[in-house]
């Protein structure tokens, strides 16, 4: 099942993307400001209800390339954000173990975000969308 669902990831329309990246981030965090395109930095940003001083970043690329990724990490607005995420199904490139800090960033691309579709119980959403 994960296999199929990530599959259909790949055919989102890049706003659906971001619409169950958000959906996923929510269930753990609490969204703070708007959504989407509408930020300077990232796609959405959220706070921890438990700590509501820790701000969560994340950025949503449908599909992406090592150089975007790092043009991400060099900028300084990365400081605004306790942890950052960039959620991708689709990289261009491939990147070498330990090439990027994961205590300034975790990546998140298909098939671990799959995982959480199936966890999560969004397959029907997700199958909804594509078809």
């Amino acid at each position: 099942m994960v296999n199929a669902v990530s599959n259909a990831l790949t055919e989102l329309q890049p706003k659906d993307f971001e619409v169950l990246v958000e959906i996923l981030f929510s269930r753990v965090w609490r969204r703070v400001g708007k959504a989407g395109g509408g930020l300077r930095f990232v796609d959405n940003t959220f706070e921890d209800p438990m700590n509501p001083d820790r701000i969560i970043g994340v950025q949503v690329k449908s599909e992406t390339s090592k150089r975007q990724l790092f043009d991400y990490l060099d900028q300084k607005d990365i400081d605004r954000y306790d942890h950052f995420y960039f959620v991708y199904h689709t990289l261009r490139g491939e990147l070498d173990a330990g090439e990027i800090d994961e205590n300034v960033v975790a990546l998140i691309g298909r098939m671990q975000l799959a995982n959480l579709v199936v966890d999560s119980g969004l397959t029907h959403w997700l199958k909804e969308k594509v078809s």
